[in-house]
């Protein structure tokens, strides 16, 4: 009777877990027809005009409308990566618009099941078919994943990068290939680099020089593939105005072209042109921010109060390090891990629910607890909490004002309940849940 149970469970599971992925295939399709994915479609443009030898970081639109990503409004260009990550996006401008969105779209996916099939390696859970089933149940529909898909940002491939440094640092004791992947996920997302004060904190000095080294190479190979001229601009007045504006900037900023000043004007918040064809500027809509140190600056702003965000998020991240140094003793490697993810996430002013999609690993900590019968405790129940509010859609707006302003920060209330419960785990933990079986990879 029991192994029918069991049959019958797994069928279920299966049910769900097929259905899960006929859910995100299909939403992939749909946001490749219909939907501009703004985000990718300023990487598509910088490798399109690097394909033509031109500069990544101007907007062109005012030489030739078909060199525009359909959303730039400004003399910048809406790309924000150094120069070498434009290298990666040339092969993709290759191809039309269209095709690149399909094959960048499946990719997107894959980076991100790969990304997970290598943290149920880590946890040991990927011979567990109930876990791997209810694994794919959730991250199939977890809501910054289709955040992640219809604007076509780059977080699950930084996923997959991190998940790679955490898996040959803990679970083959490889360092140098882990500081190696960290170094790559920080072509794509700079503070990726704010991992290593963890490898340091847990002393794997090894990852942090690899890192270094490896951080280093990608600098002097970037001015081999692209000019020192094109380097150079980044470095010294690309980077400066991403940092205070990121794809903003002011009034004296914006060119002079009568897209922007008639059609786009009108169509902003609905459709959008990209190579002479229109989208939906948005397939759902979202509140995007995750950050902290964003609202932060924006209450400051409002207030009449100028300190730079990137100031409030170095304060904050140093507060956060000597923490997690200071907890290092209470808490497993895995624990502090996520913890340092966390902190990056918050703190930084550049998180949006997109970048979320880093959060999945949290999932295998919940998993743990409940296989140990760790769950009955007031931190579990905060990072359950706080990863239902992520998990949930947002994209149904109340249009009253006092709700509306609470939902939109739901993402950073998220954050910060899961930091909570997390800090608050070494209280709760018996021997059934000490640090060295929670994270079986703690000791190596």
């Amino acid at each position: 009777m029991a192994e029918r149970k069991k049959i019958l469970f797994i069928v279920v599971l299966s049910f769900l877990f097929a259905l899960s992925i006929f859910r995100v295939i299909s939403f992939i399709e749909q946001v490749s027809r219909q939907s501009l994915q703004m985000d990718f479609t300023a990487y598509y443009t910088a490798g399109k005009v690097m394909n033509l030898g031109l500069n990544p970081y101007k907007n062109y639109i005012t030489q030739d409308w078909l060199l525009w990503d359909g959303v730039a409004q400004f003399n910048h260009s809406r790309f924000l990566y150094p120069p070498i990550a434009g290298n990666f996006f040339q092969p993709f401008a290759k191809f039309h618009y269209d095709t690149a969105k399909h094959i960048w779209n499946y990719l997107n996916f894959i980076f991100v099941i790969a990304g997970i099939f290598f943290w149920l390696k880590i946890f040991r859970f990927e011979k567990n078919i109930f876990i791997v089933l209810i694994t794919g149940i959730f991250s199939f529909n977890f809501f910054p994943l289709y955040t992640l898909l219809e604007r076509g940002q780059i977080d699950g491939l930084s996923f997959l990068l991190i998940t790679f440094s955490a898996y040959f640092s803990f679970k083959k004791n490889n360092q140098p290939a882990s500081g190696f992947f960290l170094a790559l996920a920080s072509i794509f997302k700079f503070y990726s680099l704010l991992l290593v004060p963890f490898y340091i904190v847990k002393k794997k000095y090894k990852t942090a020089l690899s890192t270094v080294f490896t951080f280093t190479a990608i600098i002097i190979l970037m001015y081999v593939i692209n000019s020192s001229q094109e380097v150079n601009d980044y470095v010294l007045y690309q980077a400066p105005r991403i940092s205070q504006y990121g794809e903003s900037g002011t009034d004296e900023m914006r060119p002079d072209s009568w897209i922007l000043k008639n059609y786009f004007r009108i169509s902003r918040y609905s459709i959008s042109m990209v190579e002479g064809r229109t989208y939906l500027s948005e397939s759902i809509s979202f509140f995007s921010n995750a950050s902290l140190v964003r609202l932060i600056a924006q209450v400051e702003a409002a207030a009449g109060i100028n300190i730079p965000a990137s100031v409030i998020s170095m304060l904050f991240l140093l507060c956060a390090f000597i923490f997690l140094y200071k907890k290092k003793k209470y808490h497993s490697d895995i624990e502090l891990f996520m913890l340092t993810i966390l902190f990056i996430l918050l703190f930084s002013p550049f998180t949006w629910v997109m970048n979320l999609i880093w959060l999945i690993p949290l999932f295998f900590i919940l998993v743990e607890l409940v296989k140990r019968r760790g769950y009955r405790n007031l931190s579990f129940i905060l990072m359950v909490i706080g990863l239902f509010i992520i998990f949930i859609p947002d994209n149904h707006r109340t249009y009253v004002s006092i709700v509306d302003n609470i939902i939109k920060h739901r993402y950073i209330a998220g954050e910060v309940l899961i930091i909570t419960g997390v800090i608050l785990l070494p209280r709760y933990k018996t021997p059934k849940t000490s640090a060295s079986k929670l994270s079986k990879f703690s000791s190596i």
